[in-house]
């Protein structure tokens, strides 16, 4: 399996670091407080799944597979290789309906 280059996976992976770091910042906070941050916190959570898909992009480049032009793309490409590890007929019900969601 071809693997993207180091020095990109590890900044992406910073970058990944960052923005969790910065999401637990908000975990300590009241819910009161957390609902008036609550654009900060939807900010973070878009920031970590654009990451997320910006490193699973990498590794289907690296494969030589076409290059996905949308996040659910990107998602269901790695869905259909078996890469997420998502069992889809054990799955809770609800997990399943918000994966075909994603991934229609």
């Amino acid at each position: 399996m071809a693997l993207p280059a180091r020095t990109t996976l590890e900044r992406k992976l910073g970058f990944l670091q960052r923005y969790i770091a910065d999401l637990g910042a908000y975990a300590r906070l009241g819910i009161a407080e957390r609902r008036r941050e609550h654009y900060a916190v939807e900010r973070l959570l878009q920031l970590l799944c654009e990451s997320a898909a910006d490193i699973a992009l990498q590794f289907l480049k690296a494969q030589g597979d076409s290059l996905p032009t949308s996040y659910r793309e990107i998602f269901s490409a790695l869905a259909n290789r078996g890469s997420l590890g998502l069992d889809h007929n054990s799955a809770h019900p609800s997990h399943r309906m918000r994966s075909q969601a994603i991934l229609a």
